[in-house]
Protein backbone atom coordinates (compact mmCIF):
# COMPACT_ATOMS: atom_id res chain seq x y z
CA UNK A 1 0.00 0.00 0.00
CA UNK A 2 1.25 3.96 -0.55
CA UNK A 3 1.55 6.33 2.06
CA UNK A 4 -1.57 8.05 1.07
CA UNK A 5 -3.35 4.39 1.36
CA UNK A 6 -2.28 3.72 4.36
CA UNK A 7 -3.06 6.60 6.20
CA UNK A 8 -6.24 6.34 4.41
CA UNK A 9 -7.53 3.24 5.73
CA UNK A 10 -6.30 4.32 9.42
CA UNK A 11 -8.44 7.42 8.98
CA UNK A 12 -11.39 5.16 8.10
CA UNK A 13 -10.91 2.39 10.50
CA UNK A 14 -10.66 5.17 13.77
CA UNK A 15 -12.72 7.94 12.45
CA UNK A 16 -15.42 6.34 10.13
CA UNK A 17 -17.42 4.94 13.29
CA UNK A 18 -17.48 8.31 14.44
CA UNK A 19 -18.71 9.83 10.89
CA UNK A 20 -21.44 6.89 10.61
CA UNK A 21 -22.76 7.42 14.12
CA UNK A 22 -23.69 11.43 12.64
CA UNK A 23 -24.15 10.05 9.16
CA UNK A 24 -25.29 6.68 9.00
CA UNK A 25 -24.03 4.65 5.30
CA UNK A 26 -26.99 5.36 3.05
CA UNK A 27 -28.81 8.28 5.55
CA UNK A 28 -29.36 11.44 3.75
CA UNK A 29 -28.46 12.85 7.20
CA UNK A 30 -25.67 15.27 5.49
CA UNK A 31 -25.09 15.84 1.95
CA UNK A 32 -21.41 15.71 2.31
CA UNK A 33 -19.71 12.15 1.22
CA UNK A 34 -17.67 10.51 3.98
CA UNK A 35 -14.74 10.54 1.78
CA UNK A 36 -14.73 14.42 1.64
CA UNK A 37 -15.06 14.35 5.48
CA UNK A 38 -12.36 11.84 5.91
CA UNK A 39 -10.03 13.44 3.78
CA UNK A 40 -10.39 16.40 5.67
CA UNK A 41 -9.80 14.42 8.64
CA UNK A 42 -6.53 13.15 7.29
CA UNK A 43 -5.68 16.73 5.96
CA UNK A 44 -6.12 18.06 9.55
CA UNK A 45 -4.90 15.67 11.90
CA UNK A 46 -4.12 12.11 9.89
CA UNK A 47 -0.19 12.50 11.06
CA UNK A 48 -1.54 12.29 14.43
CA UNK A 49 -3.88 9.35 13.88
CA UNK A 50 -1.54 7.35 11.64
CA UNK A 51 1.01 7.04 14.57
CA UNK A 52 -1.72 6.74 16.90
CA UNK A 53 -1.39 9.89 18.83
CA UNK A 54 -3.95 12.15 20.58
CA UNK A 55 -4.84 14.68 18.12
CA UNK A 56 -3.88 18.13 20.22
CA UNK A 57 -4.53 21.69 20.20
CA UNK A 58 -3.15 23.89 17.50
CA UNK A 59 -1.98 27.67 19.02
CA UNK A 60 -2.57 30.47 16.14
CA UNK A 61 -0.64 33.10 17.36
CA UNK A 62 -1.99 35.98 14.58
CA UNK A 63 -5.99 34.80 15.82
CA UNK A 64 -4.85 34.96 19.75
CA UNK A 65 -3.88 38.60 18.88
CA UNK A 66 -7.08 39.51 16.79
CA UNK A 67 -9.08 37.95 20.00
CA UNK A 68 -6.81 39.74 22.31
CA UNK A 69 -7.83 43.46 20.06
CA UNK A 70 -11.52 42.25 20.37
CA UNK A 71 -11.51 41.83 24.12
CA UNK A 72 -10.23 45.50 24.40
CA UNK A 73 -12.51 46.93 21.61
CA UNK A 74 -9.95 47.69 19.17
CA UNK A 75 -11.52 46.07 16.39
CA UNK A 76 -14.39 43.67 16.00
CA UNK A 77 -13.79 39.82 15.48
CA UNK A 78 -16.44 38.93 12.95
CA UNK A 79 -19.44 38.63 14.16
CA UNK A 80 -18.65 37.69 18.01
CA UNK A 81 -19.73 40.54 20.33
CA UNK A 82 -17.22 42.06 22.63
CA UNK A 83 -18.99 41.24 25.45
CA UNK A 84 -18.27 37.88 25.04
CA UNK A 85 -14.58 38.62 25.60
CA UNK A 86 -15.52 40.34 29.17
CA UNK A 87 -13.81 38.84 31.91
CA UNK A 88 -11.88 36.21 29.86
CA UNK A 89 -8.57 35.28 30.98
CA UNK A 90 -5.42 34.96 28.94
CA UNK A 91 -5.15 31.59 28.63
CA UNK A 92 -9.06 31.18 28.03
CA UNK A 93 -8.54 33.67 24.67
CA UNK A 94 -5.70 31.03 24.12
CA UNK A 95 -7.80 28.15 24.04
CA UNK A 96 -10.57 29.88 21.88
CA UNK A 97 -6.94 30.90 19.25
CA UNK A 98 -6.33 27.35 19.13
CA UNK A 99 -7.78 24.49 16.93
CA UNK A 100 -9.22 21.20 17.95
CA UNK A 101 -10.22 17.58 17.42
CA UNK A 102 -10.05 15.78 14.06
CA UNK A 103 -11.13 18.41 11.75
CA UNK A 104 -9.33 21.18 13.64
CA UNK A 105 -12.12 23.52 14.30
CA UNK A 106 -11.22 26.34 15.59
CA UNK A 107 -12.56 27.44 19.14
CA UNK A 108 -13.46 30.77 18.93
CA UNK A 109 -16.01 29.33 16.10
CA UNK A 110 -18.66 28.02 19.42
CA UNK A 111 -18.46 31.27 20.92
CA UNK A 112 -21.51 31.58 18.47
CA UNK A 113 -23.08 27.82 19.15
CA UNK A 114 -25.49 27.93 21.69
CA UNK A 115 -24.83 24.84 24.10
CA UNK A 116 -21.73 24.23 22.60
CA UNK A 117 -18.24 24.72 24.92
CA UNK A 118 -14.29 23.63 23.87
CA UNK A 119 -15.23 20.18 25.19
CA UNK A 120 -17.91 19.78 22.90
CA UNK A 121 -15.16 20.44 19.98
CA UNK A 122 -12.70 18.12 22.10
CA UNK A 123 -14.96 15.11 22.29
CA UNK A 124 -14.49 12.91 19.26
CA UNK A 125 -18.11 11.66 19.64
CA UNK A 126 -19.23 15.10 19.20
CA UNK A 127 -16.54 16.94 16.89
CA UNK A 128 -18.09 15.56 13.48
CA UNK A 129 -21.51 17.61 14.19
CA UNK A 130 -19.26 20.78 14.69
CA UNK A 131 -17.57 19.60 11.54
CA UNK A 132 -20.93 19.66 9.82
CA UNK A 133 -21.94 22.65 11.04
CA UNK A 134 -18.95 24.72 9.74
CA UNK A 135 -19.40 22.98 6.73
CA UNK A 136 -23.00 23.79 6.49
CA UNK A 137 -22.63 27.98 7.13
CA UNK A 138 -19.91 27.67 4.25
CA UNK A 139 -22.43 26.08 1.82
CA UNK A 140 -24.91 28.63 2.49
CA UNK A 141 -22.50 31.69 3.34
CA UNK A 142 -20.74 31.14 -0.60
CA UNK A 143 -23.19 28.92 -2.24
CA UNK A 144 -21.24 25.83 -2.54
CA UNK A 145 -22.59 22.34 -3.61
CA UNK A 146 -21.39 20.19 -1.23
CA UNK A 147 -21.38 16.99 -3.57
CA UNK A 148 -19.18 18.62 -6.19
CA UNK A 149 -17.03 21.76 -4.99
CA UNK A 150 -14.23 19.97 -3.02
CA UNK A 151 -11.51 22.30 -3.52
CA UNK A 152 -13.82 25.19 -3.01
CA UNK A 153 -14.45 23.67 0.77
CA UNK A 154 -11.69 22.50 1.26
CA UNK A 155 -10.03 25.99 0.76
CA UNK A 156 -13.05 27.32 2.79
CA UNK A 157 -11.73 25.07 5.67
CA UNK A 158 -8.40 26.41 6.01
CA UNK A 159 -8.64 29.59 4.96
CA UNK A 160 -12.38 30.85 5.29
CA UNK A 161 -13.32 31.27 1.93
CA UNK A 162 -13.30 29.30 -1.43
CA UNK A 163 -10.58 31.44 -2.85
CA UNK A 164 -8.44 32.10 0.07
CA UNK A 165 -4.53 31.07 -0.45
CA UNK A 166 -4.10 27.93 1.76
CA UNK A 167 -0.91 28.08 3.96
CA UNK A 168 0.25 24.78 2.75
CA UNK A 169 -0.08 24.83 -1.46
CA UNK A 170 -0.52 21.34 -1.62
CA UNK A 171 -3.96 21.20 1.02
CA UNK A 172 -6.26 21.28 -1.56
CA UNK A 173 -5.07 18.72 -3.66
CA UNK A 174 -3.96 16.43 -1.31
CA UNK A 175 -7.76 16.70 0.28
CA UNK A 176 -8.63 16.04 -3.28
CA UNK A 177 -5.91 12.90 -3.80
CA UNK A 178 -7.32 11.89 -0.12
CA UNK A 179 -10.73 11.57 -1.24
CA UNK A 180 -9.72 9.21 -4.34
CA UNK A 181 -7.47 7.30 -2.20
CA UNK A 182 -10.20 6.86 0.25
CA UNK A 183 -12.99 5.74 -2.65
CA UNK A 184 -10.68 3.70 -4.52
CA UNK A 185 -10.15 1.21 -0.86
CA UNK A 186 -13.55 0.61 -1.46
CA UNK A 187 -14.95 2.98 1.83
CA UNK A 188 -18.56 3.52 1.84
CA UNK A 189 -19.66 6.84 0.65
Amino acid sequence: MTPNQVLMATVSRICGPLWDVISPPGAEITKFPKAFIMALTANESGAWIKNNANVPRRFEQSVYERLLKAQKGDEPFGSIKKAIFSGMSDEQLKDYASSWGLTQIMGYNILEWEGWTLADIQNAERHYNGTLRLLWQFEHRFMLNPMKDFAEFFRCWNTGNPHGKTFDPNYVDNGLARMDTYSSLGESQ
